[in-house]
């Protein structure tokens, strides 16, 4: 993992972390629950990472990969719903319980802003049938949360940096996930 930060807010602990993708943006990723860290612009898409007992559910991507479930939030759509929508349509998932866990902002190499996603971790209650309209394949349960870093392929080049290995980091240091 790259470079990281910590700083303690009111109780919560707050996780900065910034690093490279692949293509060479800059991430600037912030983990923390109360909200106080997120960033100031108005976010575009979801992240979300369904944890089902010890493992997390992932989905299989027509042409990506393996991913977790995410996309873009619809105009009007309340972040929730889109991170709800989102890992429904794309492996048939639906929550017991889903929370905002961060959020990170996608910069060009010339730092341009590209895009600000909310970050999501639920408890899965079930996996349903899911539009067959979707670009998801279905979901892939891993009873273990794969180690990263994580290969490219079969995982979609999305989970090849950092990002992966900080929300599972995060998710153990929660007690969510067993380290």
């Amino acid at each position: 993992m790259n470079s990281h930060a910590h700083a303690k807010r009111g109780g919560n602990r707050m996780y900065t972390y910034t690093f490279f993708d692949r293509s060479g943006n800059r991430i600037e990723l912030v983990l923390e629950e109360s909200g106080k860290g997120l960033p100031s612009e108005a976010p575009t898409d979801v992240l979300v990472v369904p944890q089902l007992g010890r493992g997390l559910v992932f989905t299989r991507h027509r042409t990506r990969g393996i991913e977790l479930p995410g996309g873009k939030i619809h105009p009007g759509e309340p972040p929730l719903l889109a991170a709800a929508r989102e890992a429904y349509e794309e492996a048939g998932i639906s929550f017991r319980t889903l929370r905002s866990i961060g959020a990170y902002r996608i910069r060009a190499p010339k730092g341009t802003l590209l895009h600000v996603k909310l970050v999501f971790w639920g408890e899965v209650d079930a996996l349903l049938p899911f539009p067959a309209t979707s670009d998801g394949l279905g979901a892939l349960v891993y009873p273990e949360p794969p180690s990263p870093p994580l290969p490219v392929p079969p995982f979609s080049p999305y989970l090849g940096d950092d990002l992966y290995a900080h929300i599972l980091a995060y998710g153990r240091k929660k007690g969510w996930l067993l380290p």
